[in-house]
């Protein structure tokens, strides 16, 4: 025979438990339809320490009401009769709330939050955030932070439930948060066997919100759990205390990589990326984590900048990406992270006649005609004058080496006695007058520039060559063609997917059937958190992901965890009953019909793109080639100048040799 127990709040009114609501480790929660103003009571299974009764007196005396509106805060205590001891305490209702992992986890968002978009989850990001900030705010620290202690409402906005694990300073009075998970420690943490000493910070708390934050940006990957490169088995709690972050540009160096189809970190931008960084790398032990209010910020920068897929107006992604990565990384994998939504208006009713008519165009534009060899010209340029001052110097030079050839040949002739006179008649003549060849620093100058100049020919030449190709437009047309194939095939492809439907209608049974066993829920074996954790983050969220392929992919889990895990699946599919009559499901109907709209959208809008993207292809060549050609025009000029220049300063035998040896250097 049960025992009724009486209960009174503090000012002695009879508190009547009516629907047990939800049960937990330390208490149940029950309806009280007595009590007006939405009220619940939580009432705990055990008799309560006298420092936990402290504490929900000193949470139920705080009268800020924000607390009250942003969380199911403790209004007032609840007393057993006759001992007057706290038995729980009553709070706020929280309805029509979904627990956060139904919205980060792409298999329940689904279910729970069919219409929500990557701006949803930005946006539930950012009010988990705030809520954090407000806690802070009045001197609070949330200690026991995890996916189970907050609530998100269709409109994004979250709440807090569970908040007497708080750790609540009053005064100079802490009532400290005895409990944790690890996976939401923070590395310092990590390996402390109680926390009932350990005086969390708001340092603390924000790793566990960058936990959360980064799981709704990424699909419900954990930072953590990634491909260890190492040897051995790398758990997330062991990759939490080592700084293991398996994302970012560092993680190679962490021995870390991404699993499998995981969404890159160039998906957000550069601040948040920064952000994460500091959140999950040392980083954050030594000069403090992003704290709540730099994460509302930055995510409230992330939703503004971000742009809408014109295929699938559930894809939206930041303006800094030049294409959607929802739809790339769907594609490559075969995942689809949120339910197609069409936007009215997207596929008109005449549009089979637009998309021909848009092939027409294509197929009518001419590919860019062969461009002819580049003809050179000859020229004969005159080279730029010496200054007046150099061309004296310069005959001077020139008569002093002419008088003393001139005598010396003389004197070998007529005198050969006196042939050393007139050599060094010869060298005074040039040593009292201009004792170096002064055109040599010109000479060398000119030399220098011609040398640049056809390097610069050369160049343009190489230019001129290249631009003769038309590999860019013919691989541009030949994409265009096979997507033009896909089009006109689609419609086939969509009878052969719902014949296909019709015959596995007891295979998508099944499936639906196991796809609502979500492991996050199940007792399977030794299997804690962690692990469905990491489960989560290579896409293995419910009993129809369990398979041996995606398990073989989870490097580091046991054979032992593998063998539970399916057999776990068997009892499931053991227990399934096939409904003959049913026939197809009608949202499954659906979900095909959309995903072919959205395909045959996402390729009318290639081919409509197409058609302009090769048009500036051609017009660009076009272009190009002109401006090449005129380009090539002006270094044939500047080199047939640089060469009548030096020739100016230099002998024809010496511009012969520098011109060979600089066609040598070009052709090497």
């Amino acid at each position: 025979m049960s025992v009724i127990r009486r209960l009174v709040d503090e000012s002695g009114t009879l508190i009547v438990l009516g629907t047990r609501l939800g049960s937990g480790g330390e208490g149940s929660v029950f309806d009280t339809p007595e009590i007006a103003g939405g009220l619940v009571a939580k009432i705990y299974h055990e008799a309560l320490p006298v420092h936990k009764q402290a504490k929900l007196h000193a949470m139920a005396a705080m009268g800020n009401s924000y607390l009250r509106t942003i969380s199911a805060w403790p209004l007032r205590t609840v007393r057993e009769l006759p001992s007057g001891q706290v038995a729980g305490f009553l709070m706020p209702k929280i309805a029509e709330c979904e627990p956060i992992h139904h919205l980060y986890s792409p298999a329940q968002r689904k279910q729970f939050f069919p219409k929500a978009d990557y701006a949803f989850l930005i946006s539930a990001a950012r009010n988990v955030a705030a809520a954090f900030d407000s806690i802070h705010a009045h001197g609070h620290v949330v200690g026991d932070v995890n996916q189970g202690n907050l609530v998100v409402r269709a409109d994004s906005i979250v709440r807090f439930i569970d908040c007497d694990s708080f750790q609540i300073t009053v005064g100079r009075t802490r009532f400290p948060c005895e409990v944790g998970v690890q996976h939401f420690t923070p590395p310092e943490l990590q390996n402390i066997k109680s926390f009932h000493a350990v005086a969390r910070t708001p340092n603390h708390d924000t790793f566990g919100l960058a936990v959360l934050v980064f799981h709704l940006l990424f699909m419900g990957r954990h930072p953590y759990a990634g491909i260890y490169l190492g040897q051995g088995d790398m758990p997330i709690e062991k990759a939490i205390a080592e700084f293991r972050f398996a994302y970012g540009a560092g993680s190679h160096a962490r021995d870390m990589d991404t699993p499998p189809n995981a969404l890159p970190m160039s998906l957000v931008t550069p601040e948040i990326a920064h952000l994460f960084e500091r959140a999950f790398t040392e980083v954050g032990t030594q000069t403090g984590r992003p704290n709540a209010g730099e994460w509302v910020a930055a995510l409230d920068i992330f939703r503004k900048q971000l742009r809408t897929c014109s295929t699938d107006h559930a894809h939206k992604f930041p303006a800094h990406l030049l294409a959607c990565p929802w739809c790339e990384i769907e594609a490559r994998s075969g995942m689809q992270f949120f339910l197609p939504l069409l936007s009215p208006g997207m596929m008109p009713a005449d549009e089979t006649a637009t998309i021909e008519q848009v092939w027409q165009r294509i197929r009518g534009i001419n590919p860019p005609p062969r461009m002819p060899d580049y003809a050179a010209r000859e020229l004969h340029l005159a080279a730029t004058p010496l200054p007046r001052e150099l061309r004296i110097k310069t005959a001077l030079y020139r008569a002093g080496l002419a008088a003393g050839l001139l005598g010396l040949g003389a004197g070998l002739v007529e005198w050969p006695a006196l042939v050393p006179l007139w050599v060094l008649a010869g060298a005074a003549l040039i040593g009292f007058g201009v004792p170096h060849d002064p055109c040599a620093p010109l000479r060398a100058e000119r030399a220098l520039a011609l040398a640049k100049a056809l390097k610069q020919g050369h160049d343009m030449m190489e230019r001129y060559c290249q631009l003769a190709e038309t590999h860019a437009f013919s691989d541009k047309l030949r994409q265009l063609v096979q997507v033009k194939a896909t089009l006109d095939g689609l419609h086939r492809h969509h009878q052969l997917a719902r014949l296909k439907l019709r015959e596995s209608v007891r295979e998508a049974q099944l499936k639906k059937c196991l796809s609502g066993f979500l492991i996050a829920n199940a007792k399977i074996g030794l299997i804690g958190p962690g692990r469905k954790a990491t489960l989560a983050s290579f896409g293995i969220e419910t009993a129809a992901d369990v398979s041996a392929t995606m398990l073989a992919r989870v490097r580091g889990f046991g054979e032992t965890q593998k063998a539970e895990l399916l057999a776990w699946r068997a009892g499931l599919e053991a227990k399934f009953l096939f409904n003959p009559t049913r026939g197809v499901d009608p949202q499954d109907d659906q979900a095909l019909a959309a995903q072919f709209a959205v395909q045959k959208s996402r390729l009318d809008t290639t081919l409509r793109e197409g058609l302009s993207e090769l048009q500036k292809l051609r017009f660009d060549l076009l272009r190009m080639r002109s401006a090449t050609e005129a380009l090539l025009d002006d270094a044939e000029r500047a080199q047939a100048q640089a060469a009548a220049d030096y020739a100016g300063v230099a002998t024809q035998w010496a511009l012969r040799r520098f011109m060979r040896r600089a066609q040598r250097r070009a052709q090497s």
